[in-house]
């Protein structure tokens, strides 16, 4: 990544975590790192945290105002003098060394904040990031391999991969949209993608941008995951979550219908009714139809809402009830093998309950609240 250019666009996310970082002692960052499962050591262990602090106070100064590696050279001598610190070879070596690795830490922070402010302020809309190398032959063989990873900015692989990755690592990561994959034809990487196993350096398995989230005040920070979710509920959350870059036929069992129910259907023993990628997307504008409500809304309404039967399709059927004090429909298909499909789901109202019951046949009376 090139050095920041005087006169350039002020990063005022990354110089806002320069500032924040400046304010917590060492001892505390490093907690917060270990929580984000980064390093837990500073740049150079040995070098006093007041002497570190005024070179953190330098940079932040530097950055912010657009100067360079050469200006900030010139500072850490002064303050090294001060301390009486010698440094055991090159100064510049060093010098550039815990400048990279400050103001590259700063604009992973401030490219991490950036994302999540993006995606709060359009929540239907699809963000991701596409990881890039400096691209040239200095570049880590593994580092190599992660070029053109694109990813969801909240897929697991973030969390332990968000670069910088190593010393003096120069990768950094885009910002992507929906739009941008179709203009640049890029496609998403698949979760089973070998590359992804691929761990970063030692020591740099975490999420600078997550622990500054901690140190502002934020959610605490989730347990670093090492490969994608495997439970019935993750997967039902990562199908919703993705289901605008997974193929079409894509689907996960979601809930389980009672023996009785799904016999009344004319289903397989035992069969669950599943989810499709293409369900998620035709619905995507019912903003109720989250992972959550996929999961238990469904798995209530088979346990207990009225079910009826389509007049015209006999294979077709709509669960009509209220859970937790709200109506919900959802529409479920009987395949010709006799598996189950969960067509849609969404919120009603109590005269849109009374129409959908009394328009079919009802297989089963649901708990009163008619």
């Amino acid at each position: 990544m090139p050095a920041v250019e005087r006169g350039a666009v002020p990063f005022v996310e990354a110089i806002a975590y320069l500032k924040d970082r400046l304010a917590i002692a060492d001892s505390d960052w490093r907690a917060l790192l270990r929580a984000a499962g980064a390093r837990a050591e500073t740049v150079v262990d040995a070098q006093a945290e007041a002497m570190h602090k005024d070179l953190l106070a330098a940079a932040g100064e530097i950055y912010a105002e657009g100067g360079t590696p050469d200006d900030f050279k010139a500072r850490y001598q002064a303050i090294a003098d001060r301390y009486g610190w010698a440094t055991p070879s090159d100064p510049g070596w060093h010098s550039n060394l815990i400048w990279r690795m400050e103001t590259f830490g700063a604009r992973a922070a401030g490219r991490w904040e950036q994302a999540r402010r993006l995606q709060a302020a359009n929540p239907r809309l699809r963000y991701y990031f596409r990881y890039v190398t400096a691209g040239d032959h200095r570049v880590r063989d593994t580092h190599r391999k992660w070029h053109d990873v694109i990813l969801p900015i909240d897929h697991w692989f973030w969390r332990t991969h968000f670069p910088p990755n190593g010393f003096n690592c120069r990768c950094h990561v885009m910002i992507v949209s929906e739009r941008d994959l179709v203009r640049y034809g890029w496609t998403v990487t698949a979760d089973d993608d070998p590359r992804l196993a691929i761990p970063p350096d030692d020591g740099f398995e975490g999420n600078v941008g997550m622990a500054w989230d901690t140190l502002r005040g934020g959610e605490p920070l989730p347990a670093a995951q090492t490969r994608p979710p495997d439970t019935a509920a993750e997967q039902v959350d990562l199908l919703v979550r993705d289901a605008m870059r997974l193929a079409g036929g894509y689907s996960v069992p979601v809930a389980q219908p009672p023996r009785a129910l799904a016999a009344a259907l004319g289903a397989r023993p035992g069969e669950a009714i599943v989810l499709s990628a293409d369900t998620v997307r035709r619905h995507f504008k019912h903003r109720e139809a989250t992972a959550r409500a996929y999961r238990s809304v469904t798995q209530a309404l088979l346990d207990y809402a009225t079910v009826v039967m389509d007049p015209v399709r006999s294979y077709h059927f709509r669960l009509i009830g209220l859970v937790e004090g709200k109506f919900w429909a959802a529409y479920i298909k009987r395949e010709a093998d006799g598996s189950l499909r969960l067509l849609g789901l969404h919120r009603i109202n109590r005269g849109q309950a009374k129409r959908r019951i009394g328009s079919g046949r009802v297989v089963r009376q649901g708990q009163g609240w008619e």
